[in-house]
């Protein structure tokens, strides 16, 4: 029983946590493009860039670089690279284009968690690929061999503890 309760608490969590970063994509989105087409002067955006930045990355969608010349004055400019997530605030072709693109994007993503919370096949997985889903969320690399080595452990292990423990409960508690 307290194993069913626990599934519902996680199934709610979770469902709660991307119900709560879409709306937040949502909003943060509506700003944007009140930002680019009516309000330039906003300082929402640029003040709200490192939790937009969270919120995208949670989507699991990548702060890439991208290189920008910007004139400085007497024919020279500056080159360099810039990460998308901290120039938000830009407002140049690529920023603008990207993040057109990122906002719904993000919001998908966080639709398609949140029907997955409903997926039995979606928990089976995860039940099965429990040691990579673990090391995923700690941060390390899903593909490394040390966490196939734990996922092949892990298999083995699901395979042969549960005989171990009916023998023990056959031996201590013997059922007659």
């Amino acid at each position: 029983m307290i194993y069913l309760f626990l599934f519902f608490l996680i199934l709610a969590y979770k469902v709660i946590r991307n119900i709560y970063f879409m709306k937040q994509i949502i909003y943060f989105g509506k700003k944007y493009d009140s930002y680019i087409t009516s309000n330039p002067n906003d300082l929402f955006i640029n003040n709200n860039r490192k939790i937009i930045g969270e919120i995208l990355s949670k989507a699991g969608l990548e702060n890439e670089s991208f290189h920008q010349a910007v004139p400085i004055g007497y024919g020279k400019a500056y080159t360099g690279t810039f990460k998308l997530f901290d120039n938000i605030s830009l407002k140049n072709e690529y920023t603008i284009n990207r993040f057109k693109l990122l906002f719904p994007e993000a919001e998908a993503i966080f639709k398609k968690r949140i029907c997955e919370s409903f997926n039995p096949i979606y928990w089976i997985e995860f039940i099965i690929y429990l040691p990579k889903n673990i090391f995923s969320y700690i941060g390390l690399e899903r593909e490394s061999i040390y966490i196939k080595i734990t996922q092949v452990f892990y298999w083995i292990s699901s395979a042969i503890v549960p005989y171990f423990l009916i023998e023990y409960l056959k031996i201590f508690f013997p059922f007659k």
